[in-house]
């Protein structure tokens, strides 16, 4: 018959996680053996969403989107926030925008969302994004959302 150690057992630290949001992210989504889609299903989030957030171009999460991806993935939601990356805010980024100014911007993207597009406040890539919706009679119509890379500017159709 063994007799019992006197020293404890040594704890096994838990690997370290990846440092980005895109990374880690993708090896907590990886770990469960899912695909993107599967995560944005069980997320009740769209697919291009989880795809940008992979690919880092989105960098920091909404509250409601953070929930809904640490429900799915089983994790606290500071598992995620500790690696977002908040948008630079600064007296450029905070100056208003003409109204017409946004309302030309948002005319070009209806009429050709395949261009590129740059922020009226700091220069930066917009990120535009194309839904289809129904109204109340049931008839599609499309919808825009807007947002900087960089900055805080964000716009969508009504």
């Amino acid at each position: 018959m063994s007799s019992p150690s006197s020293q404890p057992p040594a704890k096994v630290s838990p690997p370290a996680l990846p440092d980005t949001l895109a990374t880690r992210l993708q090896h907590l989504r990886e770990v469960r053996g899912w695909t993107p889609r599967r995560l944005a299903e069980s997320a009740l989030l769209s697919e291009t969403l989880i795809q940008d957030l992979e690919s880092g171009l989105e960098t920091f999460l909404a509250p409601a989107v953070r929930q809904k991806l640490a429900r799915a993935l089983r994790v606290r939601p500071s598992v995620l926030q500790e690696v977002e990356r908040r948008p630079e805010i600064s007296a450029d980024t905070l100056r208003p925008i003409p109204h017409a100014t946004a309302l030309d911007l948002m005319e070009a993207i209806q009429a050709d969302t395949t261009r590129k597009y740059f922020c009226p406040a700091c220069g930066a890539l917009l990120q535009v994004r194309t839904f289809t919706r129904r109204d109340l009679h049931d008839h599609e119509f499309e919808a825009y959302k807007v947002h900087c890379t960089k900055c805080l500017f964000r716009m969508e159709s009504d």
